[in-house]
């Protein structure tokens, strides 16, 4: 072991002082790069073809002095080549997009009407309808001829009557609306031939024409008293579901209804004639179909 280690110690002066001869042997006198053999030609072509840049008055291009450096090898600048590629522009199909929903749209209330039939709000991609239980049903105003009204927009005629200083339709009315008017009893029978029309109360007030509007319940019993019991016309009611379906109809000849202009308590007009009784009164009723009549909201 000693041995080896002698003689590894030994290889590695030997070579120490062969790489410092070599060192020396590679510099001239003068402290130049010597010529090497073996690259002293690819030396001189490169610094020939680079005389360009060599000090003035220097005629030794292998030879590197203070005044004759080689310049430095010139760094290639960045290829500021544009290169152009297709771009694919994507449109956003806004038809395919779903339709929002705000149509959850607050609408307000300002009448008994409304507040008994709350309105409903609908939308589409393209518009948004509301539907507050009105319509144009009842802005065309009638034809009035001594105490006769013809409404114009189905051509019935109803006799009028002045009753406690306003003017009455003295008939119910027969006017059928777009939606919430009944006729057909449980057998099929069209009862809106004898007793007028059988309404909900959102489309009472379509029947009206006009100039014309539902009565008060004030305006209801002066009308009774002046007029009397037989005045009305006792006609029986439809009773609904919460849905707006027709339960049944019954009390023809015994009960009738007409529906008011609700003062806050009331929003109808009961009438009785069963058992010997004539009852007329105020009343508050929903989910029901009654009759309609009209009076004159200005009177001349």
């Amino acid at each position: 072991m000693r041995k080896i280690t002698t003689f590894l110690g030994c290889v590695g002066v030997v070579g120490l002082f062969w790489g410092c001869s070599a060192e020396d042997d590679l510099l001239s006198p003068n402290g130049a790069l010597a010529e090497i053999p073996a690259i002293s030609s690819a030396i001189q072509s490169e610094t020939t073809s680079s005389s360009s840049v060599a000090a003035p008055g220097n005629t030794d291009p292998g030879v590197v002095t203070p005044g004759n450096q080689e310049q430095p090898p010139t760094q290639d600048k960045p290829d500021t080549t544009v290169i152009h590629k297709p771009v694919t522009i994507i449109k956003d199909d806004t038809s395919k997009a779903p339709s929002p929903n705000y149509l959850e749209i607050p609408v307000f209330c300002w009448t008994d009407e409304c507040k008994a039939n709350p309105p409903v709000a609908t939308s589409s991609s393209s518009a948004v309808t509301i539907d507050i239980g009105m319509s144009q049903e009842a802005q065309e105003p009638p034809t009035i001829s001594g105490n006769t009204m013809t409404d114009n927009r189905d051509g019935n005629s109803y006799k009028l009557q002045n009753v406690a200083g306003m003017l009455w339709t003295a008939e119910n009315m027969k006017y059928k609306t777009s939606t919430g008017t009944f006729c057909e009893d449980n057998s099929g029978t069209d009862v809106c031939a004898k007793y007028g029309g059988f309404y909900t109360y959102a489309a009472a007030h379509r029947v009206c024409p006009g100039g014309w509007r539902l009565p008060t319940p004030a305006e209801a019993e002066a009308a009774n008293a002046a007029a009397g019991h037989k005045w009305w016309t006792v006609g029986g009611r439809f009773k609904l579901t919460t849905s707006g379906e027709v339960e049944s109809y019954g009390l023809a000849g015994e009960q009738g209804y007409l529906w008011l202009e609700s003062d806050g308590n009331n929003n109808a007009w009961r009438i009785e004639d069963y058992s010997e009784k004539e009852l007329e009164e105020a009343t508050q009723a929903s989910d029901r179909a009654f009759n309609v009549r009209c009076v004159q909201s200005d009177p001349e």
